[in-house]
């Protein structure tokens, strides 16, 4: 029964520590204004649904009022160039009563100008269907041109082989000459071979002698022959290549005058196809300014409505003007009002709702908001933002010491759950080095969330454990 009685009255008492949390936080929430303060639900017993709901409640709040907060910004802003804007309406308006008249003399004038245009516009549609008639001549005349180029080339083609298969039997003629040459050679050494035993023979051989004297100068105008032949076959041979050379440049020419002509072919049907469009286009425009004409008429009527819309439009907005400057005076009123309220987004600064009464303690505090606005510069700016970070981690240690240092003096009862949010930090500082955490706005909110806990839920609960223990200074 003892026991039972010891555990009773240490949930009593726990469930004490958890009220006087709540209480606590609900304080600084209310005197703050601050909306990114939450509840602390572990090891609150009974109250952690209860803190877990009122959680919910102030992100609820937090979005509500930051949504608040832009839109009246916006309002603010759109209302001030609305004025603007209905400032210049109201002298344009002004304007537009006094430019009627001018405009209804105008219009007069435009239909008599749209009945000349309707006249210029038969004459166009007339030249754009010559137009047409002289593109399709065209587009005929060049495929006529192409197919006469497309034999020209056929037979040049052919031409081009020939004179190639005249150059092969040429050289075969002259391998030919090269053979009866080699003979007449022969030949005439054989002669004279004929002739010195002829002489040797003596008288019997005179008759012998004669012939093969004959036959070597048969040998010898044969062999001038066959050189005369040769060079002629050569001077042949020269002409042919130069033929070859020759029409190879003349297909190549004939080939390009192909493409030219398929390429011109190309741009007179494209002419065609926007000769047809004019012809179409000349046509609306014949329709379109009789409509004008019209439609100009009914014009000149309505302006003269205008004239009296405009008069009523100007009242109008000088009404709506003075309306526009209660709403951006209003809009103005709510954001000095929002302003009052921090959602956890802007700037960390120290303000009077920090103290805890301990110099050492708000110096510190001081320091530790120096640095993550310092942090939060350097990560704005891009780079390398490596530096502030870690002098932030070093402040923070430096803090975090100083404090457990304190719970251990003086016996602080809930000295493990607060060592637990100062390692929480450092995860977190872990993470941004890391790489894990990378949106700036989210890190900033984070830092700002967690520094509000840390002095205005936390930190107070160990000093005013300190206060009921009568300790003065640290």
């Amino acid at each position: 029964m003892a026991e039972e009685k010891e555990t009773q009255e240490a949930e009593r008492t726990n469930s004490m520590s958890a009220i006087e949390r709540y209480l606590l936080t609900v304080k600084n929430i209310t005197q703050a204004g601050n909306f990114s303060i939450r509840f602390d639900t572990q090891d609150a017993g009974e109250l952690s649904e209860l803190g877990s709901d009122l959680n919910k409640m102030l992100d609820r709040f937090e979005s509500i009022f930051g949504n608040i907060s832009d839109l009246t910004k916006q309002i603010s802003k759109v209302s001030l160039h609305t004025m603007s804007s209905i400032a210049e309406q109201d002298a344009v308006a002004n304007q537009q009563s006094a430019s009627v008249a001018e405009i209804t003399s105008t219009m007069e004038e435009l239909s008599a100008t749209s009945r000349q245009i309707a006249m210029n516009a038969d004459s166009v549609l007339s030249i754009a269907e010559e137009g047409v008639d002289n593109a399709q001549g065209g587009v005929k005349s060049i495929e006529e041109l192409e197919n006469r180029m497309e034999i020209i080339a056929d037979v040049n083609n052919r031409n081009s082989n020939e004179i190639i298969e005249l150059g092969r039997k040429s050289g075969e003629i002259s391998k030919v000459m090269e053979i009866i040459k080699g003979i007449a050679d022969q030949t005439r050494m054989i002669a004279f071979n004929a002739a010195l035993e002829a002489a040797s023979a003596g008288e019997s051989g005179k008759r012998f002698g004669i012939v093969a004297v004959e036959i070597r100068r048969l040998a010898d105008n044969v062999t001038e022959s066959a050189k005369e032949i040769a060079g002629n076959i050569s001077e042949i041979q020269t002409t042919v290549n130069q033929l070859v050379v020759s029409s190879e440049k003349s297909q190549s020419e004939i080939n390009n005058g192909v493409e030219e002509v398929s390429e011109t072919k190309a741009v007179l049907n494209s002419i065609l196809d926007s000769a047809h469009a004019n012809q179409v286009a000349s046509k609306q425009i014949s329709t379109s300014t009789q409509q004008q004409n019209t439609a100009s008429n009914q014009v000149v009527i309505a302006i003269k409505e205008i004239s009296l819309g405009a008069q009523s439009n100007a009242k109008s907005i000088q009404e709506t003007g003075s309306r526009i400057e209660n709403l951006a005076n209003m809009a103005t009123d709510l954001e000095k009002k929002m302003e009052e309220f921090e959602m956890g987004e802007g700037k960390i600064e120290w303000t009077p709702i920090y103290n805890l009464g301990y110099p050492v303690l708000d110096a510190q505090h001081k320091a530790l908001i120096q640095e993550i606005r310092s942090f939060y510069e350097a990560l704005e700016k891009g780079g390398d933002f490596g530096g502030a970070l870690e002098k932030l981690r070093i402040k923070a240690k430096e803090h975090f010491d100083y404090e457990e240092s304190l719970f251990e003096k003086y016996a602080y009862d809930d000295r493990e759950k607060h060592e637990e949010k100062h390692k929480s930090l450092g995860l977190f500082l872990d993470d941004i080095q890391s790489g894990k955490i990378k949106d700036k706005k989210n890190i900033y909110k984070h830092l700002k969330t967690w520094l509000n806990r840390h002095i205005l839920v936390q930190d107070r609960m160990y000093v005013e454990s300190f206060k009921k223990k009568k300790i003065e200074s640290l």
